[in-house]
């Protein structure tokens, strides 16, 4: 399912060679852009792409650890080559090397969370609904004294719980990662940090929500799991 692009009144339909969101944990900014300068006629640096209010702007990382899934709806903004470099220079000539040092190791930080978490736990989000799906078709209502049963809905609990436990271990790690250093009251809080580890909450939270809806349709029929 492709990913939505608005720019203005017009809206593209752009890599329509995901078939599934596993993908986006794979498929990089960078590769979106390419798109985008092709169905729009743009080059690169003539726009910008923004997301939950937070600019995408790091080509090598996944569309994943921006929190994107098959609904979401990607903004496009044109503008100059010279704004851009003004504001970066801008943006690069306010920061201490402190806080350049500072940026660049938490960043990495929230990536890795984010990686380590959708490592554990991304398949096991993307096969539960399907697994959910066969243990309905086979077993439409609740028969308490047969084994298999038993057995099958077991399993489903287990690995509801642990991918559940997984997913709430990742987003306590992100609420635990700071934008300012506190030894250093000086320097002003990260905004590129907070809205990095925004854009990582709103992805692992995603996932869960996605991993929830799926137990609760289950549960609605088989309650006493």
């Amino acid at each position: 399912m492709p990913i939505s692009v608005v720019l203005g009144s017009k809206k593209a339909l752009l890599l329509p060679t995901l078939v599934n969101e596993s993908q986006l944990n794979t498929t990089t900014l960078g590769a979106l852009r390419q798109e985008c300068c092709e169905f729009f006629e743009l080059p690169p640096a003539n726009f910008i792409l923004t997301y939950a209010g937070v600019v995408m702007k790091d080509d090598i990382s996944s569309l994943a650890s921006y929190g994107l899934n098959f609904r979401s709806k990607v903004l496009m903004k044109v503008i100059t080559p010279q704004n851009v470099q003004g504001e970066q220079s801008e943006e690069s000539e306010s920061k201490s090397p402190f806080l350049v040092e500072f940026e660049a190791r938490v960043r990495k930080e929230i990536q890795r969370v984010v990686d380590k978490t959708v490592e554990k736990s991304g398949a096991a989000v993307a096969g539960f609904p399907i697994q959910v799906k066969q243990f309905l078709e086979k077993y439409p209502c609740p028969i308490p004294g047969d084994a298999d049963y038993k057995k099958s809905k077991k399993q489903l609990q287990d690995l509801y719980l642990a991918t559940n436990e997984t997913l709430l271990g990742g987003l306590m790690q992100l609420d635990g990662i700071l934008s300012g250093d506190p030894a250093r009251p000086d320097v002003p809080a990260s905004v590129v940090i907070r809205n990095q580890r925004k854009a990582a909450v709103y992805h692992l939270q995603g996932l869960l929500d996605r991993l929830d809806h799926v137990w609760n349709q289950l549960i609605s029929t088989h309650s006493k799991l």
